[in-house]
């Protein structure tokens, strides 16, 4: 009877180390997970930014630490505007066109750079902008190859414009030789004929009688 007694009480001490430790884990991660920020969240903007959809679809969670560095009565507005600021800068990279200059993009990049020192994650659209970077580089480098065959395909235009210009000259050079041919052979056959009308008086002079 005492030895049950005594396991009995072991099984129970047992069990409630095992609760104590599992409260113990649950409590170390609830601190894990809650954020102490560097203010207090008063203005009652946060409710609206945080039901915003870009919030949903790529949601946030900043520290804002480095706002310790500024003055206690602006940090809360400071972090109001970088939760507008990423969310103008996802609309930015949306509306990003194919001739846009590379400033632009390292502009952008620079920008999601700060914020992700105040803790926002910015790979989403870090990983797009990259993307649309070499896209970009892309284009650049069949625009150039573009350009070449373009030039060759000028170039070789231009020559064979040249030879159908010499062609035609050739032609009008050929129709005028031509002609100066014909009047050559007219003139050769009135020769001819003026050389068979002299064999002819001379053969006519040459038997007549005495």
């Amino acid at each position: 009877m005492v030895q049950e007694t005594i396991q009995h009480e072991r099984i129970k001490r047992k069990r409630e180390e095992n609760l104590c430790s599992v409260a113990s884990a649950e409590e170390d991660k609830a601190k894990d997970t809650r954020m102490v920020l560097p203010f207090e969240k008063k203005l009652r903007i946060w409710k609206t930014l945080e039901s915003m959809e870009v919030f949903k679809t790529v949601p946030q969670s900043p520290h804002f630490s480095p706002l310790v560095e500024s003055r206690e009565d602006t940090r809360e507005m400071s972090a109001v505007g970088m939760m507008f600021t990423f969310s103008g800068l996802l609309d930015e990279v949306k509306a990003l066109q194919h001739d846009d200059p590379i400033s632009s993009f390292d502009s952008l990049n620079d920008s999601f750079s700060k914020l992700e020192k105040h803790g926002f994650n910015v790979k989403v659209p870090q990983l797009r902008l990259n993307k649309l970077l070499s896209l970009r580089d892309r284009q650049s480098k069949k625009t150039e190859e573009l350009k070449g065959a373009e030039k060759v395909t000028a170039e070789k235009e231009s020559v064979k414009a040249e030879n159908e210009r010499k062609i035609l000259e050739l032609q009008r050079l050929n129709e005028e030789m031509d002609k100066e041919i014909a009047q050559s052979k007219s003139c050769a056959g009135k020769i001819v004929q003026q050389l068979d009308d002299v064999k002819l008086e001379f053969k006519a002079t040459a038997s007549a009688p005495w």
